[in-house]
């Protein structure tokens, strides 16, 4: 793995009993990945998760706005009230 230049730490979803951050990475080549740390509430438990590359940072996109689709038929026909952790 070529040393990295740079990281940039691009927030955070946090949960009632968990977080996960995600950071966007860069090597000397240019060439980044998408980093995404999680922990318990506590932090007691952590570490990566996944790293992604372009590819699998589109799949990601794709399930994202799959997923929002999804909830906006359920609650716009009364079978989903609302979300919770």
């Amino acid at each position: 793995m070529e040393e990295i230049s740079i990281e940039l730490h691009l927030g955070a979803v946090k949960s009632r009993g968990s977080s996960l951050r995600f950071s966007l990475r860069l090597n000397n080549a240019g060439i980044g990945s998408l980093w995404i740390y999680a922990s318990d509430s506590d932090g007691r438990r952590s570490g990566t998760l996944f790293v992604m590359d372009e590819s699998e940072y589109n799949e990601l996109k794709a399930m994202v706005a799959k997923t929002d689709q999804m909830i906006q038929d359920l609650r716009q026909s009364g079978r989903m009230r609302e979300m919770a952790s």
